[in-house]
């Protein structure tokens, strides 16, 4: 962990924009874990946006959209990376108006 930390402040010191993904998997609704509250708390703390889609029911109960449990077929990959950019897109365009390096925390879970 206090490596990722390490990491995570080396691109924030450098102005670059992370953002952080807990990916869906079939079957399994995981809102909350070990790892997933640590990326809350990172996420948080430097600042940098947070999309849990682990307990998303418009992937985690659609069995059409893996190959297995782990793992996005085609459709569900074209879906899942639709809805990411939907919701990266918005703090993309507001860092394109905002361009000084304000302090920002951004819940999105």
């Amino acid at each position: 962990k206090a490596q990722f930390d390490v990491v995570v402040s080396k691109f924030r010191e450098r102005g670059v924009q992370l953002y952080f993904v807990v990916s869906p998997n079939y079957g399994r609704s995981i809102a909350s874990s070990s790892a997933i509250d640590y990326l809350k708390k990172t996420s948080e703390a430097f600042g940098f946006p947070l999309f849990v889609y682990s307990s998303d029911t418009s992937y985690i109960t659609h069995p059409e959209l893996y190959v297995d449990p782990e793992h996005l077929n085609i459709d569900g990959a074209q879906k899942f990376t639709k809805d990411l950019i939907g919701k990266i897109k918005p703090y993309v365009q507001s860092s394109i108006q905002h361009t000084s390096h304000d302090e920002k925390v951004y819940k999105v879970y």
